[in-house]
């Protein structure tokens, strides 16, 4: 795997850290604070020396420990570059999302040449292999945000024409030799001050602008709804700059509803973020797409359907199993897949390997198997009821495959053939994506601990007969049992990928306490080898809770596993901060508190289980006064109209496992006044929106679809009951 060498630039836990009076001149001890690369001053390359030093590229020989260390802790890690970061900027956090016309940075610079100095260059024509549009529109891009951060607005040109200004080039990494790959980049600062952004084939060209836009300007988030940016002096992007930056994992996706343009600057990279019906030019401006979303799991009811009557498959949904050793099914999923193909490029213009790279080939999610006496010989040969499947997937890599250039083969396997087969190796030109249904508590990596907590009881598994036959359950499922499943598919295959269940499908108003789990398992998925993640979750969810913070660090991780716990931890500190205002420690405490409930109740799983399955019924019961203190105040503190509404949405969930989980000891919480009180507010809050439900993937909280409906509301707040037995629909409760 590439080391990332990323410079992670982050303003975040601010609020929290000591305001250092001392400056980029002050000497200490016979050295300059902060001064890492000991050149005599604070500047970004001393960023990038403490970056390299704590990823081992640089060991203490290679820089000023003393000076890097300027919290005198005796180690050098990301608090440290937080610190050095914010000495070289003289930050100031500004308040809201930046809507108010104001510009932010006094002064933007590049070598100590001013912003205005500069034009955007861009190559006349792209290479074979790589795309042109991606790279104009992220030159627009740089323009647009460069042009709302200080009022510069640049000029635009390209390489055959005349420039005799400063250059911001745009180039394809066609002689630099960096490896870069469809989505990799190159920052760098030459001396005489011109800035070069070598980029991937793909997406490399959008990546590194959102990167330059972080690092070099102050923006955070970028989305629509929170696009904040921190309010500067000047800015100054050193000579001698230097960052590269290519992902280990080739896919990355999150739900299945991410605006395309939003999801892409968090670096996303999956067709599920854009829609596979986006057009062709709109695709292309957005550097194409990895993956498909049409058929992305389930696929056989649609080969059974047939391509003309595709529409009519969804209510088959995971309902039916096809026998994968008939003949005439198989003829069915070649013909189907072969129209797919012809039908994406012909009548949607796509091309293939740049709008879509898959044609997906799975069986539906249950383990409703075959057992016809053909499918039930290769279970017992294979040990596995995926031998039919990986079979079957491997002889439509052969028929299917010639006819569709630019394409391979996905196949989910779970349900039952999650084991991998003894005998039969998946093609190279098959995708296998391992979708995990364990313990969602504990770590993926500490398989011992989750084995010492029992395991899930509610989720079981068999002895071998009955996992190849009839799925019967016998066994707690625990990590270490599934770990093991998909070390067994990663000796047969180098491209794996991870199917991630992040939410509680059933009970959207009560979200998984994972929120932690992420930085270590993506960590350890990456380690292991995997190419590929889908995180589902979120999918059609307001954020009454974590939602957005969750989506955020995800994306930060699956981009850049190799960070260190501290930087997870201060994205997290930067985007409550940000998102919630002044604040926003009394969220984090409420948070910590969340997964303390979640840790209380030892395996479970996201998408099986109960609310009280997750999360300790008597540690809310216990806590709810206290967690209900914690909003209101920094409900209180919260100077931003925009940041108090958060909150007040925050509150909802906290109030629906609060509500519910001292309906019985009401007693607890302040007598039967105060539960009257609370339970009045949630269901006043649920009477004035009778509808909240959104597709909005943006990190604002705007509820701009009205869609769907609660069911089994009660009539009036005096109709007391447990909230779980009144809020139940899919989007807020029970299933």
């Amino acid at each position: 795997m590439k080391k990332i060498i990323s410079i992670i630039l982050t303003f975040a836990f601010i609020a929290s850290l000591a305001l250092f009076s001392t400056g980029s001149g002050a000497v200490t001890h016979g050295y300059l604070k902060y001064d890492a690369n000991d050149d005599g001053r604070v500047d970004m390359k001393d960023v990038l020396a403490v970056r390299k030093f704590m990823v081992s590229v640089y060991t203490k020989k290679d820089i000023n420990f003393l000076a890097a260390d300027g919290n005198k802790d005796t180690m050098v890690n990301g608090r440290d570059l937080l610190m050095i970061r914010k000495v070289i900027l003289n930050i100031e956090p500004s308040e809201g999302n930046n809507t108010d016309g104001k510009y932010k940075v006094d002064q933007l610079k590049i070598g100590g040449r001013n912003i205005s100095r500069f034009t955007i260059v861009l190559p006349d024509s792209a290479p074979e292999g790589a795309l042109l549009p991606p790279m104009e529109y992220a030159a627009e891009e740089l323009q647009s945000y460069v042009k709302n951060a200080c009022g510069i607005t640049l000029n635009t040109a390209y390489e055959s024409a005349e420039v005799k200004t400063n250059k911001i080039t745009y180039k394809f990494d066609t002689e630099d030799g960096y490896d870069l790959g469809k989505e990799g980049f190159v920052i760098e600062v030459a001396e005489g001050g011109d800035l070069t952004f070598t980029c991937g084939t793909m997406r490399g060209a959008l990546y590194a602008t959102y990167q330059f836009l972080e690092d070099a300007v102050g923006y955070r988030f970028l989305t629509e709804g929170v696009t904040y940016l921190y309010k500067a002096g000047t800015l100054d992007l050193p000579e001698g700059y230097f960052d590269r930056q290519v992902p280990s994992a080739v896919y990355r996706a999150i739900g299945a509803n991410n605006s395309g343009a939003n999801s892409l600057k968090f670096k996303e990279n999956a067709s599920e973020c854009g829609g596979y019906q986006a057009s062709k030019d709109s695709t292309l401006r957005l550097g194409g797409a990895v993956g498909t979303t049409y058929l992305h799991a389930h696929s056989f009811a649609y080969f059974a359907v047939g391509f003309e009557d595709r529409n009519s498959a969804d209510s088959l949904g995971g309902m039916i199993q096809q026998c994968m050793t008939d003949d005439e099914f198989y003829e069915q999923a070649v013909d189907f897949l072969l129209q797919l193909y012809n039908w994406r490029v012909n009548d949607l213009g796509q091309i293939p390997g740049v709008n879509f790279t898959q044609l997906t080939c799975s069986p539906n999610d249950n383990g409703g198997y075959c057992t016809c006496s053909n499918c039930k010989a290769i279970y017992a040969q294979e040990k596995s009821i995926a031998g039919t499947q990986i079979r079957f997937c491997n002889r439509i890599c052969d028929d299917v495959l010639p006819e569709c250039p630019g394409i391979e083969i996905y196949t989910c396997v779970y349900a039952g053939s999650h084991i991998p087969p003894k005998m039969s190796r998946p093609d190279p030109r098959l995708c296998i994506c391992f979708c995990s249904v364990g313990c969602n508590n504990h770590s993926l990596r500490n398989t011992e601990e989750c084995a010492a907590a029992g395991g899930n009881p509610r989720l079981l598994t068999g002895d071998d007969e009955n996992i190849l036959y009839n799925n019967l359950c016998t066994i707690p499922q625990n990590n270490g049992l599934w770990m093991g499943f998909l070390k067994g598919w990663l000796e047969l295959t180098d491209n794996v990928w991870y199917w991630y269940y992040t939410d509680n499908w059933g009970f959207y108003m009560s979200p998984a306490a994972n929120l932690y789990n992420f930085f270590d398992d993506i960590k350890y998925l990456n380690e292991l080898g995997v190419k590929g993640y889908y995180l589902e979750g979120d999918a059609a969810v307001v954020n009454y809770s974590i939602e957005k913070l969750r989506i955020y660090l995800e994306e930060r991780i699956m981009w850049d596993p190799e960070m260190t716990e501290e930087e997870y931890i201060d994205y997290m500190n930067e985007f409550l901060m940000i998102y919630y205002g002044e604040g926003w420690r009394n969220i984090k405490e409420y948070i910590d508190m969340y997964d303390e409930a979640g840790n209380l109740k030892g395996c479970w799983t996201n998408n099986f289980d109960h609310p009280w399955d997750v999360l300790s019924k008597e540690y809310f019961a216990d806590n709810y006064a206290h967690m209900e203190e914690l909003i209101d105040a920094a409900y209180e503190a919260a100077t931003d109209p925009v940041q108090k509404s958060r909150i007040e949405l925050f509150s909802v969930h906290m109030h629906f496992l609060g509500l519910s989980a001292t309906f019985s000891c009401r007693d607890k919480i302040g007598g039967d006044a105060k539960y009257l009180e609370n339970y009045n507010w949630l269901w006043n809050y649920f009477n004035n929106h009778p509808q909240t439900y959104t597709l909005d993937y943006n990190l604002g909280i705007g509820i701009k679809e009205n869609v769907g409906a609660m069911n089994d509301f009660p009539s009036s707040p005096s109709d007391v009951r447990d909230t779980m037995s009144w809020l139940r629909s899919d989007l807020t409760g029970q299933r």
